[in-house]
């Protein structure tokens, strides 16, 4: 019985932390929710991205919640699974339908102990009249039972003959049960120890237990027949697959005009589902089924073999980028200060909520699911499978942390790096050896044997800490511009390096067309110029304007455009040159938070003015943010990872693109050697070495609510026989007409 007790208890205590942590997100002006104080009075705070996490979460079950009531009223009812300290009943207000809410009987109890003292509640669900008269015959039948039992000569009952008839009792009536204490008054009450009014009822009750679950719910005035609409939240998740399983099973026989909504967690493969896996075994709260039921296909495959007619699916990433009104999504955006953005999509993309229903229940289901054609991706066996020029190389090769000598770099990520020669210069960042903070430290990794690097610290004085900058290397050394320290702080400050003068930066007087102050922006140096392009400020996202600083006279220009088309505003996309009087700007984030997978070309005019043109690729580049990008011998451009529209499989880690065949194709990078967890490769930066290896410095991310992932300082990827292995043309991928005619 302990054993159960240690098993049940910590999942009961993830309603205590996720109902503060909904407190915090109301008390933000996400969503309109004044009952929560009930249950946590104190005003909580919790960052800007929890906050969106809860808040996405809120407005999609009660987006499906209101239209449910809306559509049946008083005639409906709805069946929450594990409901916790959830509002959904008072928040819908009188006129909605019946509700039947499930939990742990210690939970029940505690949130019956405080809805009884709510006169609010009291009117609303019909008083509780009704309760004292049931919970009083019943505690009069449990005392006349328990005298007969006393009254009973001992070996008069064979073992099996009792055990049979404790089997036939309601659950309530009941011995102790698994995840159930001896004396835990509130499972031996009415109803578990919950409550019972004419349009609200709470059961104590484990889902695993069907046959008492149903006798309770009977017992509380569950309709079979009536349209129902079944909830559960973060709930089925903890269970072992097996056995929720058969909650769906269960509910698919006995409910006849249903619909079942789960939501919970998906893809715990990847980097960010691996940390979120480590943070749930940490609290004693393991995800058991996100490995059997790892993706939307099949955890709609399981509602499908439980017996229900109709199932559907979406992310959080779809529901708020293609099914949020526009207006809404405004609002959030002005809510709070924000810069997580790499995080909030892959949160919302490693969360969904599923659809299940009756064959009468199934149109409703498709229209409460229905997703623009545009949200659907596709499983990764149909999307393009093509393989780079030298895939055989590095999936030989080795992908490994690089040992640091004479000298340490803290892990990081949001900083910025320069490469000259073998030598890259590194700037900034978020992140730290023991307390993580914002960086100001410049290092100078020196690379010469290929497992070993050099990290000096250089120049440490002149600068204030700062993320999202950018660092190019120019003629008269490197020159960092922008980033910010708080979302609300960002700078348009130039600051040089000379090359002459390595120990300590300046700060440049600059004029002309000076630039607005920004971070997430990205830059790229042309002999003594550097070019700026993109970036966001405290507001909004800045002009798609490129920007061009010539360092020796320390002169801005804003070049004009003399093409018909211009990128658009962009966030977190790559820029790098290509040949002696071009740019190229890869992917990035755009104003409406849609991911973009565009390829732009920016020819430089001899009248200081810029040509941009669009690259049609066939298939459309995938699309992706964050990422870094580096240009290859051959002059083919190679995007490092980044976040995209979907969870990445490991085989869409890299891109090469070659911007002179307009074709792209994948490079699988080779399996991580190293100690740690593989890289989250967010928010990093990377290298191409002269010798023919690959270098990424930092990255990972704040996982939501699980904790803060760093990668190792530095990792490289070596291709076997990189030293001698120049790529060309001649060595190129099968094109996308090939790979297609092989599908």
């Amino acid at each position: 019985m302990e054993e159960a007790q240690q098993l049940v208890f910590p999942v009961q205590c993830t309603n205590d932390s996720s109902i503060v942590s909904k407190r915090a997100m109301v008390c933000a002006g996400y969503f309109d929710d004044p009952f929560l104080a009930w249950f946590v009075p104190k005003q909580a705070r919790r960052s800007p991205l929890i906050n969106r996490g809860y808040y996405i979460r809120a407005k999609a079950v009660d987006r499906t919640l209101r239209a449910f009531a809306a559509q049946h009223g008083a005639e409906g009812q709805v069946v929450s699974l594990g409901a916790g300290f959830d509002t959904a009943y008072l928040r819908l207000g009188p006129g909605g339908p019946r509700f039947f809410e499930v939990d742990f009987p210690a939970v029940a109890a505690r949130k019956a102990a405080v809805l009884v003292q709510q006169a609010d509640f009291v009117a609303l669900c019909g008083g509780l009249a009704e309760h004292h008269a049931r919970t009083a015959a019943f505690q009069q039948r449990r005392e006349l039972e328990q005298r007969k039992a006393k009254q009973e000569p001992r070996g008069t009952r064979s073992k099996e003959a009792g055990q049979a008839q404790e089997a036939q009792q309601p659950r309530s009536k009941r011995g102790p049960q698994r995840g159930q204490a001896k004396g835990d008054v509130a499972a031996e009450g009415y109803l578990g120890g919950g409550l019972f009014t004419p349009r609200y009822c709470l059961i104590g009750a484990d889902l695993t237990h069907r046959a008492q679950l149903e006798g309770l719910l009977l017992e509380a005035g569950v309709d079979a027949g009536r349209p129902t609409l079944l909830l559960s939240e973060c709930v089925l998740t903890y269970m072992r697959p097996q056995d929720a399983d058969q909650v769906m099973a269960w509910a698919a026989a006995f409910f006849s005009h249903a619909i079942l909504v789960n939501y919970e967690q998906i893809h715990p493969h990847d980097p960010f589902g691996r940390f979120m896996r480590s943070h749930f075994d940490k609290i004693s709260s393991p995800l058991k089924c996100i490995v059997t039921y790892p993706n939307l296909r099949s955890q709609q495959q399981r509602l499908s073999a439980a017996g229900w007619a109709a199932v559907a699916a979406f992310t959080m990433h779809t529901f708020f980028q293609y099914m949020l009104d526009p207006e809404e999504k405004i609002r959030v955006e002005k809510l709070e200060s924000f810069d997580e953005y790499e995080e909030w999509h892959l949160k919302c993309q490693h969360y969904l909520l599923t659809g299940a229903a009756s064959a009468s229940m199934a149109d409703f289901l498709a229209e409460q699911f229905a997703a623009p054609a545009e949200a659907v991706v596709p499983p990764s066996s149909a999307r393009p499978s093509m393989f780079d020029w030298n895939q055989t190389q590095l999936e030989q090769g080795t992908m490994a942390p690089l040992d640091l000598l004479d000298g340490v770099l803290s892990p990081r990520w949001g900083h910025a790096s320069a490469l000259c020669g073998n030598r890259l210069f590194v700037f900034g960042g978020f992140g730290g050896l023991k307390n993580h903070t914002r960086l100001s430290d410049t290092h100078v990794l020196e690379f010469g044997a290929t497992t070993t690097c050099q990290a000096v610290a250089c120049a440490t004085q002149g600068l204030q800490q700062q993320l999202h900058s950018t660092l190019v290397a120019t003629v008269s050394g490197l020159v960092l511009f922008g980033g910010r320290a708080s979302p609300g702080k960002a700078s348009n400050a130039v600051q040089l390096l000379a090359w002459h003068e390595m120990h300590v930066w300046q700060t440049l007087d600059t004029h002309g067309d000076l630039p607005g102050a920004r971070w997430r922006h990205c830059a790229v140096a042309l002999d003594d110029c550097m070019y700026v392009f993109g970036g966001r400020d405290e507001q909004h996202w800045q002009p798609p304007e490129l920007h061009c600083l010539h360092v020796a006279t320390r002169t801005w220009r804003i070049l004009p455009v003399v093409s018909a088309q211009r990128p658009p505003a962009v966030c977190s996309a790559s820029l790098v040159p290509w040949g002696a009087n071009a740019l190229v700007l890869c992917g990035g984030l755009g104003e409406d938070q849609r991911v973009l997978g565009d390829v732009w070309v920016g020819e430089l005019q001899a009248d200081q003015a810029v040509s941009w043109t669009k690259l049609v690729l066939h298939p459309r580049l995938p699309e992706r943010f964050s990422h870094s990008c580096v240009v290859l011998p051959d002059q083919s451009l190679l995007l490092v990872g980044g976040v995209a529209d979907h969870v990445l499989e490991p085989f869409e880690t890299c891109v090469r693109v070659s911007v002179r065949d307009r074709s792209w194709s994948y490079l699988a990078l080779p399996a991580w050697e190293g100690s740690t967890a593989p890289p989250m490769l967010t928010k990093h930066s990377s290298a191409w070495l002269p010798d023919g290896r690959l270098v990424i410095v930092g990255g990972g991310g704040n996982c939501f609510s699980f904790g803060s992932n760093f990668n190792v300082p530095v990792m490289q990827v070596c291709p076997a026989s990189a030293k001698n292995q120049q790529p060309s043309e001649d060595t190129a991928s099968m094109q996308h007409s090939e790979a297609a005619a092989a599908a």
